[in-house]
């Protein structure tokens, strides 16, 4: 009888170890999906981009594929996050912005590159785009507007303000709203985009 008790409790412990190392490897498989790439095989001229592409960055993660395309014309901008599947590629989400057409003044429609990152901040498998740019038309030293966006997935989560002025005596601007989106996503989400927010002020 207590060799079959033994038996019995050696069987429970063994399935209890492999039902740990499953969700272990579960999870690293998940993760392990992620992937930031140098370059892409695909033709990017088959995409549908408005404007000259100044930026593109590529990766892999759970839906396979992916490539995002910064693109500029005159006092446009265009972001393109397409997903490459085996038989089509889909686009996961354009974001458009502009400044005021026919800008007498200074222009300023740039991405801010060093803002610009692939990540997986919060490990499910699906990267996430990190990118801030600035819009103005000004004849003066003034703040230009400064917005920072993240995609996860066709969801976006932004934060809108101003570039922050500091003449010495007198510093103004570097307004900040953070949108209520970042509410329904991870923490790890605003850490990130708060951090890279500060670096281009």
């Amino acid at each position: 009888m207590r060799t079959i008790v033994y038996i019995f409790i050696s069987l429970i412990l063994i399935s209890c170890n492999n039902s740990d190392k499953n969700k272990k490897n579960s999870s690293n498989e998940i993760s392990g999906k992620f992937e930031v790439l140098d370059t892409s095989n695909y033709d990017l001229s088959t995409l549908d981009v408005k404007g000259d592409i100044v930026t593109k960055k590529f990766w892999k993660d759970s839906k396979g594929e992916n490539i995002v395309l910064f693109s500029k014309k005159d006092h446009e901008i265009f972001v393109y996050h397409y997903a490459i599947e085996p038989d089509s590629t889909k686009l996961i989400r354009r974001i458009y912005d502009f400044t005021e057409e026919g800008c007498e003044y200074d222009l300023f429609a740039d991405f801010i590159d060093e803002s610009i990152t692939i990540t997986d901040l919060d490990k499910n498998g699906l990267g996430e785009i990190t990118f801030a740019y600035k819009l103005a038309c000004i004849s003066d030293v003034s703040p230009l507007t400064l917005k920072l966006l993240m995609l996860e997935n066709g969801e976006k989560y932004i934060i809108r303000g101003n570039t922050l002025i500091n003449m010495g005596n007198e510093v103004f601007g570097g307004d900040k709203n953070i949108d209520p989106s970042f509410e329904k996503a991870s923490p790890l989400f605003l850490q990130h985009a708060n951090k890279i927010w500060a670096s281009v002020q």
